[in-house]
């Protein structure tokens, strides 16, 4: 089974019911910092949605293609990709717990409209209060919830801090992970917002390495053992950084630079930090083919096969949604490693399976 984690999900039909599309552009919290209107796509006869963050710098665009799921069972057909996992993209920051559950029934209506081929993540405000944990538990045992989006931080807070553990904690119980989605731009983005790629790209990259570190020097591995947490955009290459975030957790122990080492490491490097690594961290590709053959090849070595999952953003770009899979099976990793990254590991952390017999499909 080929399986898309990373499928972005908009209403259907967004684009021809005014009311519709009025509630989705009230969501992103619009003030002197940001900005949601709608407009023409540029050269094209057709509408798109565009939030700035800051105002006077598109940083997300919302289109046809993202709310016309008739086309995208034809994308998956003609590439080969037999079920997608939906993600809101990048509106959870600022959705409200009613704007929620609207969307949250949507989705799993997108769901019933075309069984077997996509399966939701449920969104819910991770403020812990008790008819946001009503609402958590709605999705996952009612509606088929096979994990919980999350953004990378909600304003200036962070996953780690004292305001989600309550939140995590119920997903934890629920026995499903989290998912990750990068924000529009990270908590401090004062010198990347004025040129375009660096505040789409690296702006998303900065958000996720900001949300993985600090989750993994703070206490919310140990008072949540069991939690997954995929993060998309490759974790903004935590892959990369992993012995150096790590420095000092390698040390010899007898070595003559010992006592140098040990001024500069953290109590929570060396064996808490590689089980954490091992067993709660996992990343989500969100595009295969940018990455390029080398990278994706030494992210795979640096993580292991197991902890990585495909994904394209579906529909932003035909070429990474086309091409992607095929370039999966290019590199020079094993078979079952292949068979892993494009469906092997998402029908493990998400319960696929289960879910297809679940609801029937």
């Amino acid at each position: 089974m080929v399986v898309d984690n990373n499928m972005h999900w908009m209403p259907e039909g967004m684009f021809d019911d005014e009311d519709l599309l009025e509630e989705v552009m009230r969501i992103p919290n619009r003030n002197e910092n940001l900005a949601c209107y709608l407009t023409n796509i540029p050269g094209k006869d057709a509408k798109q949605v565009v939030v700035e963050q800051p105002v006077g710098y598109q940083n997300l665009n919302y289109t046809d293609l993202d709310v016309n799921f008739k086309k995208r069972v034809e994308m998956l057909d003609e590439i080969g990709v037999d079920m997608g996992v939906l993600r809101i993209p990048c509106l959870e920051e600022w959705m409200t717990l009613e704007e929620c559950k609207r969307m949250n029934d949507r989705m799993h209506q997108t769901v019933e409209r075309y069984p077997g081929r996509f399966a939701p993540l449920a969104m819910v405000p991770p403020w812990g209060d008790k008819e946001s944990i009503k609402e958590l538990e709605r999705c996952v045992k009612e509606l088929g919830c096979v994990g919980v989006e999350m953004a990378a931080h909600y304003g200036g807070r962070h996953m780690d801090e004292p305001y989600f553990r309550t939140h995590l904690k119920k997903v934890e119980e629920l026995g499903v992970p989290i998912v990750v989605h990068h924000t529009p731009l990270p908590d401090a983005y004062e010198n990347i917002y004025q040129k375009d790629k660096t505040r789409r790209l690296l702006g998303r990259c900065f958000a996720q390495m900001t949300c993985i570190t600090r989750n993994i020097f703070s206490d919310l591995f140990e008072e949540c053992p069991s939690l997954k947490i995929i993060h998309s955009y490759m974790g903004g290459g935590f892959f990369a950084f992993i012995d150096m975030m790590n420095v000092g957790g390698h040390i010899n122990k007898t070595g003559k630079y010992k006592e140098e080492m040990e001024r500069v490491r953290d109590p929570r490097m060396g064996a808490h930090f590689e089980k954490v690594v091992k067993e709660n961290i996992y990343l989500d590709m969100c595009h295969a083919t940018p990455w390029g053959k080398d990278t994706m090849e030494f992210a795979i070595k640096a993580m292991g096969a197991d902890h990585i999952l495909y994904g394209s953003s579906m529909p932003i770009k035909k070429e990474w949604s086309y091409e992607g899979p095929d370039f999966i099976r290019s590199l020079d990793i094993t078979e079952e490693e292949k068979n892993l990254i494009l469906g092997g590991n998402a029908d493990r952390l998400f319960g696929l399976t289960e879910f297809r017999k679940q609801f029937g499909m």
